[in-house]
């Protein structure tokens, strides 16, 4: 076959680059293009067609090589993510922004022609087999004109004429002769061979989208704390803070920009950073401990949503069941309620720690689930 083009690079993206707005610019952070990709081969002829000479067995062309597919188009790079900055809406105007994607790729062209196959010099033939049996007569009762057919038989090749086998026994004691048992007609064919294909075409890469633009009123943007991550054994027994910014999604950048920007319509503008305070507040029968959970990591996440609001997400092993109250303004309680997923069953681990009591430290702590104190093997 021929060989396939190989596929087009992707475009690069991008920089991110920070405007402020407040002075008359141009900015440009494009994606590149994607590359082209090549074009395939065309398909190899078959070699070695020589038809052997009438084979005992059927014969097939060797197929023409197909055309090699032609290379995927590279995609095109995503534009550049633009921060800006601005006092008054009207500073805007001030902006020429270029962050548009880059073209994709045309796609290789497939071989064009596959190749030849093997033709057949010769369509068909045949074999003709002759099968001989040898009989004898003795020679001491030539007036016994019976012959007797002895164990001898032989095959010959008798498609041009009928072949007798020459040789017989060296037994003077008896006359030879062959008879003709039967004949059998094998009949043999070729096929040519089939001509390639032409390779498939490659797909054209996808063009790049726009960068990102987010609007910020002001210089700069407030630092956010927006992810708790402790042991949950430390995590009971006070309140933390975290905070989140808060993005709004809009449309209409275009009107806002100046008229030679090339970028989305699509916009998110910084409208607050919320505060808050969480407590999480254990509502089992038994503590962390008794689920073995004591020494596992907790992950609280204030994540926006898509409404515009900031919600807690907690995250621990065993897929916990809770739900979040609220306590005062700014201060949130997480209350854990139960588990989804499968747990170790508690009362499994302090029986097999009770059975070991009064045999000792060593056999207490064989399972790293007991510990020996004060002659107890109790639960770690």
């Amino acid at each position: 076959n021929g060989d396939s083009g190989e596929d087009g690079s992707h475009g690069v993206d991008g920089q991110k680059i920070v405007i402020f707005a407040s002075h008359e610019a141009i900015h440009k952070s494009p994606g590149e293009d994607g590359r082209h990709g090549e074009d395939g081969m065309a398909g190899y002829d078959a070699s070695q067609c020589r038809q052997p000479f009438k084979s005992r067995t059927n014969i097939r062309g060797a197929n023409g090589g197909h055309g090699g597919d032609g290379g995927d188009g590279g995609d095109g790079g995503q534009g550049g993510d633009a921060l800006i900055f601005y006092e008054r809406l009207s500073e805007l105007l001030n902006v020429t922004l270029v962050n548009n994607g880059g073209r994709g790729g045309k796609a290789g062209e497939g071989g064009h022609y596959g190749g030849y196959p093997c033709f057949c010099s010769e369509k068909s033939w045949r074999f003709i087999d002759c099968k001989w049996q040898l009989f004898k007569r003795s020679k001491a009762e030539d007036e016994d004109q019976s012959w007797q057919r002895t164990w001898h038989t032989k095959t010959t090749d008798c498609t041009d004429f009928t072949r007798r086998p020459r040789r017989w026994p060296q037994d003077e004691s008896y006359r030879y002769k062959w008879r003709l048992s039967y004949e059998s007609v094998n009949n043999y064919y070729c096929a040519d061979g089939v001509y390639g294909y032409p390779g498939k075409n490659g797909v054209d890469g996808k063009m790049g989208d726009f960068g990102k633009v987010t609007l910020v009123k002001g210089s700069s943007i407030p630092k956010e704390s927006p992810i708790y991550k402790a042991r949950i054994s430390e995590s009971l027994s006070k309140f933390y803070d975290l905070s989140k910014n808060v993005f709004i999604q809009k449309h209409g950048l275009k009107s806002l920009l100046s008229n030679d920007s090339l970028t989305s319509d699509k916009y998110e503008i910084y409208e607050r950073t919320d505060k808050k305070k969480f407590g999480i507040a254990w509502r089992l029968p038994h503590g962390p401990a008794y689920y073995g959970l004591q020494n596992k990591e907790v992950t609280v996440i204030l994540k926006q949503m898509k409404d515009g609001s900031t919600q807690f997400i907690l995250e621990l092993p065993g897929e916990p069941i809770y739900t979040v109250k609220k306590l005062d303004t700014q201060i949130w309680n997480i209350e854990v309620t139960g588990f989804k997923g499968k747990l170790p069953n508690p009362r499994e681990k302090i029986e097999v720690c009770q059975d070991k009591n009064g045999k000792g430290a060593f056999l207490c702590e064989l399972s790293s689930k007991c510990v020996y104190e004060s002659g107890i093997c109790s639960q770690r």
